[in-house]
């Protein structure tokens, strides 16, 4: 089986745990590069600085463009969509259900995000006015695709961000299972691949749905992420598009 160099734009709760075990498959992953930021507070201390991380085959995190472009040798690019309002609630019921933290580490800044989700209800969580959480609600794929997800911009290039996605090499969009591993088959020429669904939340009493929230909340998390919505509808457009003229076309929508 060839050997992929893999970049993967890891977009936090959309399947990217499965995503990264499936890719791990075929990217050489005895060159895989360690973790290089995983939030906020380790994106501060980078300082925009990771020239040093080139040389790998295989990188995979909730990584931005800033990254890609230091370390970039002709890696296929590939990430996962998951619309919004979805994305969002599962944030939530992970931080507040699903994440195990003590007291001590709760305190720490890296972890606020979690601490809110524990003690906040959704519909209050969703509106804390800190960077600390919102970085994680709003607009995260889009920033990330464009520049970092721990980072907020001025400006929102929505055209640069569709040509980086109509670019990438493959994606995943939850939802679209069949055809998103159809696209899979065909790029990295594997068999009927397969993604096993890991990490994820257990259910709880206190776990929440789309279906519970009232229209209000729903319209405010849409307005946080009409970029995400747009890049996520493109996203569904293109795989659709694409694959039109093969079998896996005709798959039901999963």
């Amino acid at each position: 089986m060839e050997i992929y160099k893999v970049f993967f734009f890891h977009n936090p709760k959309a399947a990217g745990t499965s995503i990264a075990k499936f890719l791990s498959d075929i990217a050489e992953t005895s060159r895989t590069c360690p973790l290089i930021e995983n939030d906020i507070v380790g994106h501060i201390a980078r300082n925009g600085e990771y020239s040093t991380f080139k040389g790998y085959t295989f990188y995979h995190g909730h990584y931005g463009w800033d990254i890609f472009s230091q370390v970039n040798a002709g890696h296929k690019t590939v990430s996962n969509f998951r619309h919004p309002l979805d994305r969002v609630v599962s944030i939530y019921n992970y931080f507040r259900n699903t994440v195990k933290l003590d007291e001590e580490s709760l305190k720490l800044d890296r972890y606020f995000a979690v601490r809110a989700a524990k003690t906040c209800e959704f519909s209050e969580f969703i509106r804390i006015d800190d960077v600390r959480v919102k970085n994680y609600l709003s607009n995260q794929h889009f920033r990330q695709i464009i520049h970092s997800p721990w980072e907020f911009f001025d400006e929102a290039p929505i055209d640069d961000a569709r040509a980086r996605i109509r670019n990438m090499d493959w994606y995943y969009v939850c939802g679209w299972e069949q055809v998103s591993l159809g696209w899979a088959s065909e790029v990295f020429s594997v068999d009927n691949p397969k993604i096993d669904h890991l990490n994820i939340s257990i259910p709880a009493g206190d776990n929440i749905s789309v279906a519970d929230l009232d229209m209000k909340v729903q319209c405010y998390i849409e307005n946080m992420n009409i970029y995400d919505l747009k890049i996520f509808d493109y996203a569904v457009q293109l795989i659709q598009s694409r694959h039109r003229w093969s079998g896996w076309s005709r798959a039901a929508r999963s």
